[in-house]
């Protein structure tokens, strides 16, 4: 169920960087090792990278943990070996902070010696900004946050809490803990949303509006407390660091230039490239039935409600919300312009990152 083009890309690199020696045993959670040191640019330690094995039946799904992320979790697909769910997990991983790599390797590079020649008192040319992609509002604060106390963040320095209002509705408040005394018990609150993920995006961008004005004053003062001081030139390991992320930044453009070409990509893959591509548009899908099936609306919301086929799809999506398939307003066919519960329908199934999916849904 894991992605083989990240095992093959990851192969590659090995292959590269030390001769072939040990690039067949590549796989998502080395990979996914890798990907994490590029992004805390540091060594990872023991208790960085959790993995937790659930037993359903006969298949096993997998849950990781990133410590070195605030303790960000993400789940597997059902597979049939724990070896296997533990891999699903670890790309499930790679492609959520993918991301988060791209704007890290984009970051404007430490400024050079001055070149020979130069007058004494001569000012440095700045370098143009590089661009940074169109990134979550969570991760974008924790960057300004970064930037205004002049280290990582860590745990409960920036809390969420959400509260769900009704099914389908969720509110999210931040409070920050490290901006100093002016800040202690200030919260912010974001809008009502339809998942968590996106009330605490909401929360985020209420605090980043507040926040990012400190951020210029900040580099201000820094900025004048190390006018006239030399900075001092880049380690070793600094520089084998930035090699490695150019040649990881070289290898997943490589990447994503041969599995476009290929007629058939598994959803992840359809995923990655997306969020490559600066998360544009609807993210993908993967159809799971080309014709229409028949069942039941168990729930209507106004807006949005859940339908229950009449018979089993023989999808992983159905292990997720008890099998219940989405529906919006949009999604509706026919001329109908809402539902009710227990009414007799026909769809199209599709599946995303989000779960199971309706098209075309008419009445029967």
């Amino acid at each position: 169920m894991f992605n083989a083009g990240w095992a093959g890309m990851m192969n590659q690199n090995q292959g590269q960087t030390k001769g072939g020696g040990k690039g067949a045993n590549a796989d998502p959670k080395s990979a996914l090792n890798q990907m994490l040191q590029k992004i805390a640019q540091r060594p990872l330690g023991k208790g960085d990278i959790i993995f937790t094995v659930n037993q359903f039946d006969s298949q096993y799904q997998a849950i990781v943990k990133l410590h070195c992320l605030e303790g960000k979790e993400y789940a597997g697909h059902l597979c049939t070996s724990q070896k296997d769910a533990e891999k699903s997990a670890a790309e499930q991983a790679m492609i959520a902070n993918a991301p988060l790599l791209a704007q890290i390797q984009q970051m404007p590079k430490p400024q050079k010696k001055r070149a020979a020649g130069a007058e004494p008192g001569q000012p440095a040319t700045k370098k143009p900004k590089v661009p940074i992609p169109n990134l979550p509002f969570k991760t974008d604060l924790n960057n300004t946050l970064v930037k205004i106390i002049g280290r990582s963040l860590v745990k409960d320095e920036a809390t969420y809490i959400v509260n769900q209002i009704a099914p389908g509705q969720h509110q999210a408040t931040l409070q920050i803990s490290c901006l100093g005394e002016e800040w202690t018990g200030k919260a912010w609150a974001g809008e009502v949303k339809p998942t968590k993920q996106e009330a605490e995006q909401s929360a985020a961008e209420q605090a980043l509006r507040d926040v990012s004005v400190i951020a210029p004053a900040q580099k201000e003062k820094k900025s004048a407390s190390k006018s006239g001081t030399k900075k001092p030139k880049a380690s070793k390991q600094e520089a084998r660091q930035e090699q490695a992320m150019q040649q990881m930044a070289e290898l997943m453009t490589a990447w994503s230039e041969e599995v476009s070409k290929q007629e058939e990509q598994s959803l992840a893959t359809k995923m990655m490239l997306w969020m490559m591509n600066g998360a544009k548009g609807k993210p993908p899908r993967e159809t799971v039935t080309a014709e229409p099936v028949t069942g039941t609306v168990v729930t209507w919301k106004g807006k949005w409600g859940y339908l229950k086929p009449d018979a089993p799809l023989n999808h992983e999506g159905e292990a997720q919300k008890d099998g219940k398939v989405w529906v919006g307003i949009k999604d509706l066919a026919g001329g109908l312009t809402e539902l009710a519960e227990g009414m007799s329908v026909k769809f199209k199934v599709y599946f995303s990152t989000e779960g199971l999916g309706a098209t075309e849904c008419s009445v029967v």
